[in-house]
């Protein structure tokens, strides 16, 4: 009989030791907020505190999670744990290398205003447009402009090389052009 209530409670008992995603939520959401306060401001000084802050709880909470599950013999919760941060990375690495950057989803965030501010102008979309992004200087250095094109004729993309500016292309006649200020 005392099988048969074992075998009872265990079955009853749900499993513990299933994979857990909150330790890869907290690390993307870490750098998401770190790469947002890039784009936003574009200072140093920002990411600097909000990797202060929040960086040593993160690592904390790794230490504590995978420590604790190995102790408890939960297993993949104590992997999960531990493969957060470097899974993290991996994906934010992976959106990065597809083109989905800080540049390009401010740009797909402000596409949709440029883009009625052309249709409404009495020149309508034929005339070319710029608009300025803002710079990105840190503290006592030259820095980065950063300026948003709209072309109807692509010239910007076919336009002269220079070494102190960048050209990458939106798509849809938009334009990033990056001009290194006191570039040597």
């Amino acid at each position: 009989m005392s099988d048969k209530a074992a075998e009872a409670s265990t079955s009853s008992r749900p499993n513990d030791d299933k994979f857990s995603f909150l330790h890869f939520a907290w690390w993307v959401g870490f750098l998401a907020l770190c790469l947002t306060m890039m784009q936003l401001e574009r200072t140093p000084i920002l990411m600097l505190f909000i990797a202060v802050l929040f960086l040593p709880l993160l690592t904390i909470a790794l230490l504590v999670g995978t420590i604790v599950n190995i102790f408890a013999r939960r297993w993949r919760r104590a992997v999960s744990a531990l493969m957060a941060p470097l899974l993290a990375v991996a994906l934010i690495k992976g959106l990065w290398l597809i083109g989905l950057d800080p540049d390009r989803i401010h740009f797909l965030l402000v596409k949709y205003p440029h883009e009625m501010q052309m249709h409404f102008s009495p020149d309508g979309e034929r005339a070319s447009r710029s608009w300025d992004w803002g710079l990105d200087a840190p503290l006592a250095s030259p820095g980065v402009a950063y300026t948003l094109i709209y072309d109807p004729t692509d010239s910007e993309s076919f336009g002269e090389s220079d070494s102190g500016k960048t050209v990458r292309s939106m798509g849809d006649h938009f334009y990033l052009v990056k001009v290194y200020e006191g570039e040597p």
